[in-house]
């Protein structure tokens, strides 16, 4: 049975992979303000794996990591990366903000759920 750090995470995926979903129904576009909700919660909860449960999971390991903490850590900087918003010449209106590109659209929903993978699977978190 999972305990409630694996319950926490599990939700927490699924939650973003909701705005995620909600942010990028139109295939030309991508709605703002899910976005917005999407890029926020995801960065925090790649903060949190990163600040607090792979030291932590270390320190119980005796300074051994976890097998899969490289991996974890190279894909957390691949989604944070794409998370970035692309440069504009001109400074965009709130209306007409960009948060990313259909292209990145499909990365970084590739890369999520992957990432998703590796954290849940009986060897993660």
């Amino acid at each position: 049975m999972p305990g409630k750090i694996y319950r926490y995470l599990a939700d927490d995926h699924a939650r973003l992979e909701s705005l995620l979903q909600s942010a990028t129904m139109r295939p030309d576009s991508i709605d703002p303000k899910p976005y917005a909700a999407f890029r926020a919660g995801l960065l925090k909860h790649i903060a949190m794996e990163e600040k607090i449960l792979l030291p932590a999971a270390q320190r119980m390991r005796g300074g051994e990591p976890l097998t899969l903490a490289a991996k974890l850590r190279l894909d957390h900087g691949a989604l944070a990366a794409l998370l970035v918003p692309t440069p504009t010449l001109s400074r965009p209106s709130a209306r007409s903000s960009k948060p990313t590109t259909p292209s990145k659209k499909a990365r970084t929903a590739s890369m999520l759920s992957a990432s998703n993978w590796q954290e849940l699977k009986p060897t993660g978190f």
